[in-house]
């Protein structure tokens, strides 16, 4: 059997905007795990973070922060939080 990655949303976090950031700032907190039934070592769980802030150049309408690779619930948060 091969080994499965799963990964799990476990917190999001909005920080508002500061002098040194004009616009809010989300980070999301991932469980990722790895696991074979058939082996006795596994699973393997370890957590990980990533922050990002909203994409802004004036001369690029529309322009939005890559989000396809967060979980949908974070993605719909950030764009509320970002107005997209």
């Amino acid at each position: 059997m091969a080994i499965t990655k799963t990964s799990k949303l476990l917190e999001v976090i909005v920080y508002p905007a500061t002098d040194e950031s004009p616009e809010p700032v989300v980070t999301i907190i991932m469980q990722d795990s790895w696991d074979d039934p058939e082996d006795d070592e596994l699973p393997v769980i370890k957590k990980r973070t990533e922050t990002r802030g909203r994409a802004y150049d004036p001369n690029v309408p529309n322009l939005q922060t890559p989000l396809d690779d967060w979980p949908e619930l974070a993605q719909d948060i950030a764009r509320l939080v970002w107005r997209y």
